[in-house]
């Protein structure tokens, strides 16, 4: 049987978040084709102002490595995770039967899209590229979209990652997990460091079933909608 081909992981970042990139790349356990995608967008002290230039960016990206990857499987993955274990055989194994898999989001959002998974194919970049659209027209945040399109969207099939793949807002504390994606955690990358740490502690100290997440309740989606309602009034958006 012929070698599995290398799988290409994708991730996006600024300058600012250097600190948050080095962890990510020293954590890593799987032997992925990394490429790192800096970005040119103001991310630190206005974050919010500068988050659909972001989104836009990040989403040439995806579009571009479908593109160019198609009939492969390829990772999307936010700079802000810490890995424990390989995650491959868990890609490899969601993708059978799907053309996305996502981490679990929340009840509002019930997928995330920090670590996913991707198998290139005309679909999914068609998908992506609609995703793409929403965001120029509306100044969406693309994770909202994705879970509008992926309630109403036939074309193409996804799934969740298991648990392991985790997200904080879980419920469920697997001491197990493969990676460790660092939301509601604040924006900053300081904050971001400081609950990866902390993960990593209690993982070690076989307490992290006791790990409670700060909340950002809806803070965050409030400064988007002012800044979405500010450039909509401004002429930003093409109708």
């Amino acid at each position: 049987m012929a070698p599995q081909e290398k799988i290409k992981l994708f991730t996006f970042y600024n300058s600012h978040f250097n600190i948050l990139k080095d962890r990510f790349l020293s954590t890593l356990q799987d032997d992925y084709e990394v490429h790192c995608v800096l970005g040119d967008f103001e991310a630190n002290h206005q974050p919010i102002s500068h988050a659909v230039d972001m989104f836009i960016a990040r989403s040439n990206m995806i579009c571009d490595a479908i593109k160019n990857n198609m009939g492969k499987i390829i990772i999307v993955s936010d700079i802000d995770i810490q890995f424990f274990r390989k995650s491959e055989s868990t890609v490899r194994e969601s993708l059978k039967e799907y053309d996305m898999a996502f981490q679990k989001g929340d009840v509002h959002r019930p997928r995330n899209m920090g670590f996913i998974g991707i198998n290139c194919s005309p679909q999914t970049l068609a998908f992506f590229e609609a995703v793409r659209e929403e965001i120029r027209k509306t100044g969406r945040w693309e994770e909202i979209i994705i879970n509008e399109f992926l309630d109403t969207n036939m074309a193409v099939t996804h799934t969740i990652f298991p648990e392991t793949i985790l997200t904080p807002v879980l419920s469920s504390r697997p001491s197990d997990i493969i990676l460790h994606h660092a939301i509601a955690a604040g924006v900053s990358p300081k904050s971001k460091l400081k609950q990866m740490m902390q993960v990593e502690r209690m993982l070690a100290a076989g307490t992290f079933s006791q790990f409670n997440s700060k909340k950002l309740g809806n803070s965050l989606l409030s400064q988007l909608h002012h800044v979405h309602k500010q450039r909509k009034e401004k002429g930003a958006y093409v109708a």
